[in-house]
């Protein structure tokens, strides 16, 4: 039996509440990296972020474009991290916590205008 790679046992979709606000993540069906959204408000306004960017594994696609940025400088040569679903879980916490704080001082900043 052949050996699985850490996204292809973790799922494509979670979802859950922190703090408040629904939070998801879905992986793309293209390149199978994860997506981490924060719904702002229920018109469906969202805050995210991809997980396809210089640095990152891509697993959907084939070498040497599946470590992207191989060769940058930036990256001293080392290939790409793979951002499994404990990464995103962790990073939309850390955006919901700047949203939760902006509208806290968006309210405060209302009520002394009144």
């Amino acid at each position: 039996m052949a050996k699985l790679n850490e996204w292809e046992k973790e799922p494509d979709h979670k979802e859950f509440k922190y703090k408040g606000y629904d939070c998801e993540i879905n992986r793309t069906e293209e390149v199978g990296i994860l997506c981490g959204y924060v719904i702002i408000d229920q018109n469906n306004k969202l805050f995210g972020f991809d997980c396809g960017h210089a640095g990152d594994y891509v697993p959907g696609m084939y070498p040497p474009y599946a470590m992207i940025f191989i060769n940058s400088d930036d990256l001293g040569g080392r290939a790409g991290k793979y951002r499994n679903i404990q990464f995103v879980t962790d990073e939309i916490k850390k955006l919901v916590d700047q949203v939760a704080e902006y509208e806290t001082a968006k309210g405060n900043e209302a009520s002394h205008e009144a």
